[in-house]
């Protein structure tokens, strides 16, 4: 009885493993959220990192968080 029980163990577990051998190795998390604004309003507030702390849940969380602005004030070049 106990032969047979670890005979039904290993080959439920080699199942198991073989197929996990034939999934993909890719795993991808995927987020979304909904914004119910037009995008003139919203574009803004995220085009400009000097905008930031109004919207951004994080700048509460560190209040010793020091940030450093350079580049164009905006868009392409904005770091």
């Amino acid at each position: 009885m106990l032969t047979t029980i670890v005979i039904i163990l290993v080959v439920i577990i080699a199942a198991v493993l073989i197929y996990a051998a034939t999934r993909s190795n890719d795993f991808v998390v995927a987020r979304s959220a909904g914004i119910k604004a037009p995008a003139e309003v919203i574009f803004p507030l995220i085009n400009d990192f000097r905008r930031w702390p109004e919207w951004s849940p994080f700048e509460k969380l560190d209040p010793e968080m020091k940030r450093t602005l350079s580049g164009a004030e905006s868009g392409k070049g904005a770091t």
